[in-house]
């Protein structure tokens, strides 16, 4: 782990280094993606030498038949990479060429609160991806077991969070960027929403992968990024930011909904959106809370409305005392394992 912290470490640390160089020496972006792309090739050599030294000896010989594998089977896993980029990031460069680049601000604004929290499923699905694999092969009740859980820890934190940020999008965007970009509250009113089905999704995806489905997967990823690209096309001109952001929302919906079908027809048993009702009771009142402390300092407005979701989960039993400290040492895992 030490050393697998210390390589991502390395990666970040060399990027922001040679992008301030390029900065400095009044480089272009071409230049900044020539260096970045430097830094990966120095820092995969180093990686490289450190497997041989501390973990395994390499040994290299030429297989034609075992390349050949290696390539077909890393195909749909190519296609994720190819297939989310465009329906991450293709609203951002159609928006930019639609309505031009303040708008595109305004909406790179309302973009960055949910990109912020992409670091919650990738360390659930982190941690729970070895188990569905191993329960896949092994145990089908765990492997539901592990599905319905982890859904259910990250609808649990999804669903205030969207809630909490919907309702103070208001004053949460002039204290972080000013008012200057007040034209970005009603777009992260919804794009913060596109994180209920994001959650889910990565670990929807997740368990595709252990059943061995990556096919229909990058498919149903295919599908969301066509889907994205037409609704884009259509929704931009006349609803600009706004309606890039109710298209994100759309998109990441419909790969939830594609994922599910192919899982509950995989594993007919699988339900993991079960148990709903209560973490979404909890919600309710969270908003409500949100709302009517308003007039109070932004923090104290906050504290309010996680108090008012804590309390109402743990009177309804949407969630016990162990899961909550699950959930917590989960979520805390990547900063353990850069210490140990």
């Amino acid at each position: 782990m030490k050393t697998v912290a210390l390589t991502n470490l390395a990666v970040h640390a060399g990027m922001v280094a040679v992008t301030l160089l390029v900065l400095l020496a009044k480089g272009s972006v071409a230049g900044i993606l020539v260096a970045r792309s430097l830094v990966y090739l120095v820092v995969v050599a180093i990686a490289f030498w450190l497997i041989h030294v501390r973990l395994q000896r390499l040994s290299w010989e030429f297989d034609p038949k075992f390349i050949f594998k290696i390539l077909q089977d890393s195909v749909p896993f190519a296609l994720f990479k190819v297939f989310v980029s465009i329906y991450v990031d293709i609203d951002m460069v159609m928006l930019s060429v639609m309505r031009g680049d303040v708008m595109t601000g305004w909406y790179a604004a309302a973009q960055k609160f949910r990109q912020a929290l992409t670091f919650i499923p990738l360390s659930v699905t982190g941690a729970v991806m070895p188990a569905l694999s191993r329960f896949s092969m092994e145990s089908k009740k765990d492997y539901l077991e592990t599905l319905s859980k982890s859904s259910r820890y990250l609808l649990m934190v999804a669903f205030p969070v969207a809630g909490g940020i919907s309702i103070l999008a208001d004053r949460l965007i002039p204290l972080l960027y000013g008012k200057d970009y007040l034209a970005a509250i009603p777009a992260l009113r919804v794009v913060i929403w596109t994180i209920l089905f994001s959650f889910i999704n990565s670990v929807l995806s997740s368990a595709l992968v252990a059943v061995h489905k990556e096919k229909q997967l990058s498919w149903a990823l295919g599908a969301g990024a066509l889907f994205n690209l037409v609704t884009n096309f259509l929704a931009i001109p006349i609803w600009g930011h706004v309606g890039a952001a109710v298209t994100t929302v759309l998109s990441e919906a419909l790969v939830l909904f594609i994922q599910l079908r192919i899982l509950q027809r995989t594993v007919l048993e699988a339900r993991p959106l079960a148990h709903l009702g209560r973490i979404l009771a909890a919600t309710l009142t969270m908003m409500v809370v949100a709302i009517f402390t308003r007039g109070f300092e932004l923090i104290y407005n906050i504290l309010s409305a996680v108090a008012a979701y804590v309390g109402t989960a743990l009177a309804l039993r949407a969630v016990t005392a162990q899961e909550w400290n699950f959930l917590r040492n989960t979520l805390l895992m990547r900063s353990r394992g850069e210490e140990s």
